[in-house]
Formats: C-alpha cells, structure tokens, sequence
C-alpha cells in the first residue's frame, strides 16, 4: 500500500511536470527542433513506465486476499450465519443488502437520512440484527428481597438436645401457709404437687433438585447460594411458629396457647392506650422485670400515635443513653409473624417470654448431596432438614391483646 501510495504520488507529479513541459515545448519547437522530439520520446516512455508500474502494485501477492475476495468471503460468512438463525438463503441475502445499503448511507450521510425501516435493521434488540455483538454486562450475583426472619430466639430460651423430646417436671399445684398459734395443733398443708412437661421436637424439611451442568457452569457459587436459602426459609418457619403455630407437626405458637390470659383494646378494631396499660398490668408483678411487648411494624405505627390521656405525651420514648425504646416503660420488639390490628385479632403480647416459652433444638441444619438419586436426569438433589420443639411452659408469664370490646 506503501509503494502505491508513493507510484500514484509520482504520477500526479509527472503530470504537472508533463503539462509543463509540453507547454514550454510548444513554444520553443522551432529553437530546439529534434532535440525536443527526443525529451518528448523520453517523457511518453516514463509515463508508459508509470503506468506499468501502478498495473503492477494492483496484482495480488501470493497468499493474500484481494478486497474483492473478503467482501465476498465476509458475505458468504454472514449468510451461513443468518441461515443457522432460520432464515433461507433468499432471506439473509435480502437482509444483508439491506444492512449494507443502510451502513453505506449512515457513512456517506450521516445517521438523521436513515429510514425508519433502516433504523430498524440497525438494532440490537434482535441478535440476527446486531445483537450478537452488544452483550450485556452480567454481574455474578442475585438480586433478593428481604425475608422478614422472627427474632424468637432472642426473646425466648432455647435448649440444645440429643433426644426426640425434652422433658422437665413443672410444678401444677401449691399448698397455702396457715396462720397458727403457739400451742395450736398444726395440720398437714396440701395441694403442693408436680406434673411433666413434655417438649416434643419436629421436622422441617426442604428439597431442591439442580441440573449438574447448572452447578457447574453458574458464575457464582450456586450450591453456597442454595445453603443460604435453605438457613433463611428454616428460620422464616420457624419463626412464624413459635408465635402462630398451631402444635400439629410444629412448635406450639404463644398466640395459639388457649392457656395464655388475654386482654381485649375496648375498640373493635384498634389498640388504644387502655388495652396497653391492661395487658401489660394485668400480670404477675414478678414477670415485670423482663417482660417486653411483642407486636409487628404496623402495629407499632399505630402505638406510637397514641398518647397519655392525662398529659398529652406519647405511650411510645425513643432510645436515650443507651437505653432502648420503651412502650409505658417497658421494651418491645418487632415481630412481623403476629397479625396486624382487626377485629378479632391478637396484634400485642406482653410478657416475660424467656420464663415463658422454651425452644427445644434437636437438629440445627442438615444439609445432603444427593448425586445417585436423579443421575439418571443429570440432576443433584439436595435434601435439607432440621429438628425443633417449642411450645409455653408457663402460661401465666405471658399475656395477649384482642381487637374487642
């Protein structure tokens, strides 16, 4: 390219020297008769030569492609390429003239003389259209909502255990003390007596079948991705039973507890500042000291509107030196699993719930590999499970509040 580069610079060069000179002969031809002739023969014979010489830097070398031959060899490959997408032959030549036609337009003229036909064609909305060559950045990981996890464990005692249940004697009746004299005959007190807790432990379980290629081609750790979920939606359940949980297959729930005393709001549907101050005074003094109000964030909206009826001051302090945010003094915390305010609803519990309730855990995690089960689809199931017990052991620690009148 270099060498045509410099021919053609000597030709235009040539050129002018050549006008030049025929000019100047033309008007010396008489005083230099054939000695003229001669420097004409001489400029015909380089400009032949010149001309030779570009015909010469147009040929092919050996081994190289001409434009020509990549044209047609880049033609040929977008044709293949169109037909393995489905369209025929006739198709993709039709398309390919009208991707060219419009390129050439768009270079010539500049892209405000496209059609709206062409515009189309030049899209990456369809891979056959130039999508294939605009891909898209993918980022290795998941986009994921929050799972609203209960914070049973924190408020309530959880007990580690290597049975199937757990069992603990739980005092059912007392005697009375009797006021006596001195020489009085003193009589046997009764009704102290004992009975046996039983906490039996239950099953979750959760299972996900994935393709091996799956496993191994994901950009980002799937069977970590799978362990993460498998603690999440174990958790999620578990804590919607400890708080709704019917008993059947499930820890008990403290809500579901028939035994557990209720308050009602004296409002149909609400929570007012009267059905507060009973439920969490209505108690045994005892509990008071690490009983706490349990309700989700709704419900807490709703608290925290409402004010003291004889000083106007919110029910509800924020945390100050430390100290938490209280209701009516007492601390709280946001159970989403409990109802929101309606008729009929429980939407507060108050109480010590740590006397209260007990977790029994058999099982933390358990999580299998199984790659013999689905071999045959190509797939690895994972098996997870898990072993839990709760339910109340002491009623009286804790109460509830009804939407009522």
């Amino acid at each position: 390219m270099e060498a045509k580069a410099q021919i053609e610079q000597i030709g235009r060069e040539w050129a002018e020297l050549k006008s030049v000179l025929t000019t100047q002969a033309a008007e010396q031809k008489a005083a230099y008769g054939t000695v003229l002739g001669d420097v004409q023969a001489k400029m015909e014979g380089i400009s032949n030569r010149i001309s030779q010489l570009e015909v010469a830097a147009q040929r092919p070398v050996a081994g190289q492609v001409t434009a020509g031959e990549a044209k047609d060899a880049s033609f040929e490959f977008a044709v293949k390429r169109l037909r393995r997408a489905g369209l025929t032959k006739e198709d993709a030549i039709v398309r390919i003239e009208k991707h060219q036609d419009a390129m050439s337009t768009f270079l010539r003229k500049g892209a405000q003389h496209l059609t709206g036909d062409q515009f189309k064609l030049m899209s990456v909305q369809d891979d056959t259209q130039g999508g294939f060559g605009a891909s898209p950045d993918f980022e290795a990981g998941i986009i994921k909502g929050v799972v609203e996890i209960s914070p049973a464990r924190s408020i309530v005692t959880v007990r580690n255990t290597s049975k199937r249940s757990i069992k603990v004697m739980k005092r059912t009746g007392t005697f009375a003390a009797v006021w006596v004299g001195e020489t009085e005959t003193r009589t046997e007190t009764t009704g102290l007596s004992y009975g046996l807790e039983e906490i039996p432990t239950h099953e979750l379980s959760a299972m996900v079948d994935v393709s091996r290629q799956d496993l191994e081609d994901t950009d980002f750790d799937l069977e970590g991705e799978l362990r993460g979920e498998f603690s999440e939606q174990f958790a999620y359940a578990e804590g919607v039973a400890v708080f709704t949980g019917n008993g059947f297959k499930k820890p008990e729930g403290i809500m579901s507890n028939a035994a557990v005393a209720e308050d009602v709001t004296g409002h149909a549907t609400d929570v007012t500042y009267a059905g507060l101050v009973n439920v969490s005074h209505n108690g045994k003094e005892q509990y008071l000291a690490n009983a706490r109000f349990l309700f989700n964030l709704r419900t807490l909206g709703k608290i925290r509107l409402i004010v003291e009826t004889t000083t106007g001051a919110p029910i509800w302090a924020p945390m100050a030196a430390g100290a938490p945010a209280t209701i009516l003094g007492s601390p709280y915390t946001i159970v989403q699993a409990l109802s929101n305010t309606g008729a009929g609803n429980y939407p507060v519990a108050f109480g010590d719930f740590k006397r209260g309730y007990r977790l029994a855990d058999r099982i933390s995690i358990e999580i299998l590999r199984d790659e013999v089960t689905q071999a045959a689809t190509g797939a690895v199931r994972f098996w997870a499970r898990k072993r839990l017990g709760g339910q109340v052991v002491i009623a009286e620690a804790i109460r509830k509040l009804k939407c009522s009148v």
